[in-house]
C-alpha cells in the first residue's frame, strides 16, 4: 500500500439514517448509515489564480483494486481516529464501485459518538463526508496545458489505495486549505517540459498538504 496519505472532499450525494425498528426482543435495531464518498468523472478545481489552476478528476475503477484486495478501511467522524465508526474488516463497514461512484454503508456501534451522530445527519447538521486515500504507483498521472493564458494543470486517479471514510464538521480546515493551495500553485508553475514533469510528481509526493473538496450529503428525504 502506498505511503502518502490524501484526504479529497467532493460535491455530490445522499447521505441516509436508515434508523430503528425494534428486534422481537424490543431491542432497538443498529442504525445504518449510507451514502457516497466519491464520484466519479467530476472535475474538482483544487487550487486557482489568475495565472493557473489545478483541476483533478477519479475515473471509474479507481477504488476497485483496494476493493478486491479487501484493503481495511473505517469509518471514522472527522479523520479521527478514536471516533470509530465501522471497518471493512469487521464487515461493520461496506464500500463498493458502481456507475456513478463509492457507495459505502456503515452499521453504526451503540456508542454516544454514533448516536450523536445519528442525530446530527437527521437533523441537517451533519452533512459532509471526506475519505482519505493515496494514489497507487502508475495511479496517478499529470498534464499541463495552456487555457486561454492560464496554465491548467489535470491529475486523473485511475488507482488508489483507501485508508478509511470520514463524516466531517467542516467543508475545509483552514491551516490544511493553505496547504493545498501552496502545494497546487507549485505543480501548476512547474514548467511543463520532462524535467517539469518529473518536479510536479515530485512536489505531490513530498506534499504533505491534504486534497480535499466539499462533498455535501443530503440526509434522506430531505
Amino acid at each position: 500500500m502506498a505511503s502518502k496519505r490524501y484526504e479529497r472532499r467532493l460535491d455530490a450525494a445522499n447521505l441516509q439514517v436508515r434508523a430503528a425498528d425494534t428486534e422481537p426482543n424490543g431491542e432497538p435495531k443498529p442504525i445504518v448509515l449510507s451514502g457516497y464518498a466519491a464520484v466519479f468523472d467530476e472535475p474538482t478545481t483544487l487550487f486557482a489564480d489568475a495565472n493557473s489552476k489545478v483541476v483533478e478528476v477519479i475515473r471509474p475503477g479507481a477504488f476497485g483494486r483496494a476493493i478486491r484486495e479487501n484493503q481495511d478501511v473505517r469509518a471514522l467522524v472527522d479523520h479521527n481516529p478514536t471516533l470509530l465508526l465501522g471497518r471493512t474488516r469487521s464487515g461493520t463497514l461496506k464500500i463498493w464501485e458502481d456507475s456513478k461512484g463509492l457507495p459505502f454503508e456503515v452499521t453504526l456501534p451503540n456508542t454516544q459518538v454514533a448516536r450523536d451522530l445519528a442525530e446530527n445527519v437527521r437533523l441537517g447538521n451533519a452533512s459532509q463526508c471526506s475519505f482519505a486515500f493515496a494514489p497507487a504507483p502508475g495511479g496517478e498521472t499529470s498534464r499541463t496545458e495552456q487555457d486561454g493564458g492560464i496554465r491548467v494543470t489535470y491529475i486523473e486517479l485511475t488507482d488508489v489505495d483507501l485508508f478509511d471514510v470520514s463524516i466531517v464538521t467542516y467543508p475545509a480546515y483552514p491551516g490544511t486549505t493553505v496547504s493545498v493551495e501552496a502545494r497546487c500553485k507549485a505543480i501548476a508553475s512547474t514548467n511543463p517540459t520532462r524535467s517539469g514533469r518529473v518536479s510536479r510528481r515530485r512536489n505531490l509526493r513530498k506534499a504533505a498538504a491534504l486534497r480535499l473538496a466539499d462533498h455535501h450529503l443530503s440526509k434522506r428525504g430531505r
